[in-house]
């Protein structure tokens, strides 16, 4: 006898295989497919993240190069025409701090690099531990890009006195042209 399978029956298998169906589609294609999608919106959220960063960068260092350029039109350095701008910026620096000198050497260029050379002076200053640690603050905060590039502080018999020689170096445009080959000095100590 043959089986017949009521409408019901008909009915009811028509859902499960429907179901089944929507299952193995939703195994099959939906979860992959969102899985994909999440993945895709986290690479976007990343490639945003590391656009901003870059646009930071970016402008960060168009305000250090607007910021360097500002500072090379406002330097002031040593030229043919300045050769005692420098010597007379430390003597003042070293008056501030109640040191004197007692000499100068000429004028050095040393280590030539890009777009600056760096130029330095031989000092020898009299004074005492107060007023050279004065003199370093304010050759610290000098607006002339100033910089100690060796000092040597030697005691001074009979007293408090030092003598310090120091050297002290600053930048200037590579185009400038050299100073003139006479020696400048600046004597301010008192002759005995």
């Amino acid at each position: 006898m043959p089986m017949t399978i009521s409408r019901r029956e008909r009915l009811y298998g028509g859902l499960a295989a429907l179901l089944v169906g929507l299952l193995l589609l939703d195994q099959l294609v939906v979860e992959p497919g969102l899985a994909r999608w999440d993945e895709a919106a986290q690479k976007i959220a990343k490639a945003d993240l590391d656009i901003a960063q870059a646009e930071k960068v970016f402008a960060r260092e168009k305000d250090v190069q607007a910021k360097w350029e500002s500072l090379k039109g406002r330097m002031k350095r040593v030229s043919i025409d300045e050769v005692l701008y420098f010597v007379d910026h430390l003597w003042q620096l070293a008056t501030t701090a109640g040191t004197s000198f007692s000499k100068t050497e000429p004028l050095k260029r040393v280590d030539p690099r890009g777009e600056f050379n760096e130029i330095s002076y031989d000092v020898r200053l009299q004074c005492n531990i107060q007023s050279l640690s004065r003199f370093l603050y304010e050759l610290d905060t000098s607006t002339e890009l100033l910089k100690v590039r060796r000092m040597q502080v030697t005691a001074r018999p009979g007293g408090q006195a030092l003598d310090v020689d120091v050297q002290i170096s600053t930048i200037e445009p590579a185009a400038t042209p050299p100073p003139a080959k006479k020696a400048t000095t600046h004597d301010e100590s008192p002759r005995s």
